[in-house]
């Protein structure tokens, strides 16, 4: 099994084109299979920071029951180069204008840029188009890559508690 879009897809998902070929679409119950063989796949890797998103994902219709219901302030992307399932960013609305990142990708995708440019990605499209003032990320003080990350998408670093390092990304 491997982590591609079948054609079941429906035809009507929003999509954010990052370059020819990479994407962001948003997710849809038909995306769960491919997020779990990812999931599933990557389990070591995905908690050895502390993030509990193998935990809290560990069989298809758990995966399958959440992709299946929608939160109004919760805006869930598949990051797909060339039909492949690579990782998942989600930006969620928190106060009026503040807004909180996350992401995860599957390691044999790590080092290849993919996040940089979904965070990116999806940081335009929170100021452009849900009126994203400030948006924060926190990543374990001991994830340098994560940490990379922000910083390569212009978040600044703006506290530190015993185990996270939060960003903050402000809009123009």
């Amino acid at each position: 099994m491997t982590a591609e879009r079948t054609e079941t897809q429906p035809a009507q998902f929003l999509e954010i084109e990052i370059e020819p070929g990479l994407s962001l679409r948003k997710v849809t119950p038909q995306d769960s299979e491919v997020m779990f063989v990812l999931i599933d796949k990557n389990t070591a890797h995905l908690s050895q920071f502390g993030d509990n998103t193998a935990e809290k994902y560990p069989t298809l219709e758990s995966v399958r029951q959440r992709n299946t219901h929608e939160f109004p302030n919760e805006h869930r992307f598949g990051i797909w180069d060339q039909g492949i399932f690579v990782g998942f960013v989600k930006v969620t609305k928190g106060s009026s204008e503040m807004f909180e990142i996350g992401y995860w990708q599957g390691e044999e995708f790590c080092g290849k840029g993919y996040m940089t440019k979904a965070v990116i990605a999806l940081t335009q499209y929170a100021v452009d188009s849900l009126g994203a003032k400030v948006l924060f990320g926190r990543v374990a003080k001991e994830n340098a890559a994560s940490i990379k990350v922000l910083e390569r998408a212009d978040y600044v670093s703006s506290e530190e508690t015993q185990n996270n390092k939060y960003f903050i990304f402000k809009s123009k």
